[in-house]
């Protein structure tokens, strides 16, 4: 038996522990639920155990006591021994309240015996309003909360009429008057009226004051009920606010009990594919669970059911009748009602998202793979210069491990003499520029080697934040070129011998005459003199542009006069064209311009271009070599001959290896002309009129001055 009660009753125990009588509560079984402290003290000391009403009042037969109305009994103690009292109940809730006196007095109270009757002091720890009231509805005491409740004193409260404080008709002032003095409990809502005209809504109950043995008054407890009306106001529209944000939540919302479920969101039931969802109430939880998650479904929900919060996102599937599997991300809380806990669940579609992230780690392992296993070398640099990572090909390339290269300044790959031009090159890249172009680099071996860079900012949100670098070694590329240079050099050496030895034999044949002419002692020798040596002279220029065109030179680009460049070339092909009768026409209106260029190889180039315009001219004619200035600040080199032309279908693949259009050629010169004019940042292109002749036109940059 317990002197507190566990369940929501409107009186304080610590008022009903003031009365002089004792008090019980049972259910309508006769378990005790509660009862005052006085009633305990009646029982005296000893071990309480669960008790009923039958056993605090063995001849106890309720069902034939009427309500309200008073019984002489006998209370059995704990020790075993009685004690005569009194006893009244009253039902009502499922519940059965007994009050139990110790005698009955049935003497009519005098005006007198109430004047002397010695009234018990309110006890002050109570922070609600208590009055003590006689059966005549005076105030006889009030608590501290009392008085600040009605703005006022003690003196002033103490001798008026409890009535004059509430404001109600005189049918309901009278119902209450009554029922206080027939010693009944009752609970009722008044308007209470405070000194200074305030009025306030109480919950009001008044408790039967016994005193030895007599009915003498009552206990008032006045709750203020506008703050009780306020809170369950302020309560429902909580309620509704969070019902409408349940329903308009954009996530999907379900409540469920350990198997089933109980409510669903209009969001949910669109997610599973149910237009009604009133469809779903009822059905089982495992029906839209995917057998891979059900273990898992059923532990979580134990937790909840013990009122353990899952408040960390967990994965789960979910599947739709249709037999769509969707992702969904959660979290589980328990929602209790009624003395039952229910899981209020609320999800996420994450499929598109999961996709997304399964597409995006598969793309990922892609990009590493492609990183990871390139045979070129590829890195990346931040905007302070530094190498931020590389490739396994990277190592390979230049020798240097990984942790030799990370953090380090680019430069510091470079060689001394390339640094200055490699560096604007990396500058245009981090302005926003994609550039191709070759450097040279020291491996860790002390080789150097020529690679292939193609660089390209690294833009993260519109933001450059550094460059990648894709590289590949053409050391062994480079040398190739040089030997198919040097081979093709060999190619028009030899094709030009026959008119180098007519040159040649031309001045021997003039020096041998004059020579005997000498010996036969003619006069005005010096003449004769001059003569020899300007044809010696000849012989010797013609000799070293051969030697010049044959031998082998490192490359190095230098600022050179396009015109000088030109003029040696047709002087060198001057003997080739006069064998087939052929008039150079030059016109170098901007000869005297100057280009950065490796003099041997343009020299290579227009020995090509123009010998293979004097081989397809037989019946001879003229070839015009103009020079001038084009847009962009290049230089344009024309050069046009009279021979055949070149069909259209043709023209497409002049520079292919192999491919010519002479009986007895390879195509590699072409293919060689069109590589040296791109390493000097060129172009050259071919335009022809079968019949009438081809034109070429080499376009060259301009050396800034």
């Amino acid at each position: 038996m317990q002197k507190t009660s566990t369940t929501s009753y409107e009186m304080n125990q610590a008022l009903l522990d003031q009365l002089s009588d004792g008090f019980i509560r049972t259910d309508y079984d006769g378990t005790i639920l509660c009862a005052n402290q006085t009633l305990m003290d009646w029982l005296g000391e000893g071990q309480a155990e669960e008790l009923t009403i039958n056993q605090l009042f063995p001849a106890l037969r309720r069902e034939k006591m009427i309500d309200g109305k008073p019984y002489n009994a006998e209370l059995q103690r704990l020790d075993g021994t009685f004690k005569k009292v009194e006893l009244s109940f009253f039902g009502g809730q499922g519940k059965v309240d007994y009050l139990v006196r110790q005698c009955s007095c049935e003497e009519a109270v005098t005006e007198t015996d109430r004047e002397k009757i010695a009234f018990p002091p309110i006890d002050n720890r109570h922070d609600f309003p208590i009055f003590l009231i006689d059966l005549d509805g005076t105030i006889r005491d009030v608590n501290d909360a009392a008085m600040q409740t009605l703005h006022s004193n003690r003196q002033a409260l103490l001798g008026s009429t409890f009535m004059e404080f509430v404001e109600a008709d005189q049918k309901q002032i009278d119902d209450c008057l009554r029922s206080i003095q027939e010693g009944d409990i009752k609970t009722f809502d008044v308007l209470m009226k405070a000194s200074d005209g305030g009025v306030s809504e109480f919950l009001f109950t008044h408790l039967p004051l016994y005193i030895d043995c007599q009915l003498a008054g009552a206990y008032c407890i006045a709750r203020n009920n506008s703050d009780l009306r306020r809170t369950q106001e302020a309560l429902f529209e909580s309620e509704q606010r969070y019902r409408q944000l349940v329903e308009h939540s954009p996530d999907p919302v379900c409540l469920h009990d350990s198997e089933r479920i109980i409510y669903v969101n209009d969001v949910a039931a669109q997610l599973v594919g149910v237009k009604d969802k009133g469809d779903l109430i009822g059905r089982p939880i495992d029906e839209f669970i995917h057998s891979d998650d059900r273990n898992d479904s059923h532990l979580r929900i134990q937790k909840v059911k013990q009122g353990i919060r899952m408040e960390q996102l967990f994965p789960m599937k979910v599947v739709r009748p249709d037999g769509v599997v969707l992702e969904m991300e959660g979290k589980s809380i328990p929602i209790k009602e009624n003395g039952n806990t229910y899981v209020l669940a609320v999800f996420r579609d994450v499929t598109e998202k999961n996709q997304a992230k399964r597409s995006l780690q598969r793309s990922e392992r892609q990009y590493r793979s492609l990183f990871l296993h390139n045979p070129d070398g590829i890195y990346s640099i931040n905007l302070k210069g530094e190498l931020t990572s590389i490739n396994p090909a990277i190592i390979r390339i230049t020798g240097y491990t990984e942790a030799e290269q990370i953090g380090r300044h680019y430069s510091e790959f470079l060689l001394k003499e390339d640094q200055e031009q490699v560096i604007k090159k990396y500058e245009s890249i981090f302005s926003g520029e994609t550039i191709e172009f070759e450097k040279r680099m020291k491996r860790k071996n002390g080789d150097t080697i020529i690679v292939r860079v193609i660089g390209f900012p690294m833009i993260v949100e519109n933001e450059i934040i550094g460059m990648y670098g894709i590289l590949r070694d053409i050391t062994d590329e480079k040398r190739s070129e040089e030997l198919l240079r040097r081979s093709e050099k060999l190619t028009v050496v030899g094709e030009l011998a026959a008119a180098v030895a007519h040159e040649i034999r031309n001045p021997l044949t003039s020096i041998k005459g004059f020579i005997q002419m000498l010996e036969n002692g003619v006069p005005e020798k010096e003449l004769y003199y001059q003569i020899v040596l300007s044809e010696l002279d000849r012989i010797e220029q013609i000799i070293s542009e051969l030697l010049v065109l044959a031998k082998p030179q490192s490359i190095c680009f230098q600022k050179k006069k396009i015109g000088n460049l030109i003029t040696h070339v047709l002087k060198l092909l001057e003997g080739q064209a006069n064998l087939h009768n052929i008039q150079f026409n030059m016109d170098l209106e901007a000869g005297s311009e100057m280009i950065n260029c490796e003099e041997n190889q343009l020299k290579q180039v227009f020995i090509n271009l123009i010998k293979n315009a004097i081989e397809v001219m037989p019946n001879g004619g003229t070839i015009t070599v103009t020079c001038k200035k084009a847009e962009k600040n290049n230089l344009l080199i024309r050069i046009v001959d009279e021979g055949p032309g070149i069909p259209k279908d043709r023209l497409s693949r002049l520079g292919e290896p192999f491919y010519t259009t002479k009986e007895k050629g390879t195509g590699l010169g072409l293919m060689v002309s069109f590589k040296i004019i791109k390493d000097h940042q060129g172009s050259m292109h071919f335009s022809s009129t079968v019949k009438k002749g081809t034109t070429v036109d080499v376009l060259l940059p301009l050396s800034q001055r």
